[in-house]
């Protein structure tokens, strides 16, 4: 009996490991400067899609605790500002340095018809004109989510 409750106890003791390790987020890569004659669909960069991933996580993140809060409280707060928001997502454990993208600046947020976009500027941190074009393949166009779908976001790349 002792060999097995000494592996079952190994076992444990890596499975706690992988869980409870290190799983902090990589720190977001600092902007980085787009040569002016790499165009609109310059190539992403492994810290480009470091940061995309951060974006996305985070956006999604706030979502769902904008929503939770909704749901328990059973009513929609009205958010005019991103310190409105993060007033609002703090009683989620959503920090206030958690609203940026992962290229550090912060998000924008509205509010129409009682649903929250909270918008990243992309990796360019220009905001697109035009209307969201669901799953793009360009690391400088927004990325937004609407109440908690995401209505424009990067394509995955590995």
């Amino acid at each position: 009996m002792a060999p097995r409750f000494a592996g079952t106890l190994t076992l444990l003791v890596l499975v706690f490991l992988g869980v409870s390790g290190c799983r902090q987020e990589k720190a977001a890569p600092q902007p980085t400067a787009v040569p002016p004659d790499a165009g609109p669909r310059a190539a992403a960069s492994a810290d480009d899609l470091t940061a995309e991933s951060v974006t996305q996580r985070r956006l999604l993140a706030a979502a769902n605790a904008f929503d939770d809060e909704t749901a328990d409280t059973r009513v929609v707060p009205q958010v005019a500002s991103l310190a409105d928001l993060a007033k609002v997502l703090s009683t989620r454990g959503i920090a206030a340095d958690q609203l940026k993208d992962g290229w550090g600046r912060p998000f924008e947020v509205s509010m129409k018809d009682d649903l929250l976009e909270i918008r990243s500027l992309g990796r360019d941190g220009v905001r697109d004109q035009g209307p969201l074009r669901g799953q793009i393949d360009d690391p400088d166009a927004d990325i937004v989510i609407i109440d908690d779908t995401f209505e424009q976001w990067h394509q995955v790349r590995y």
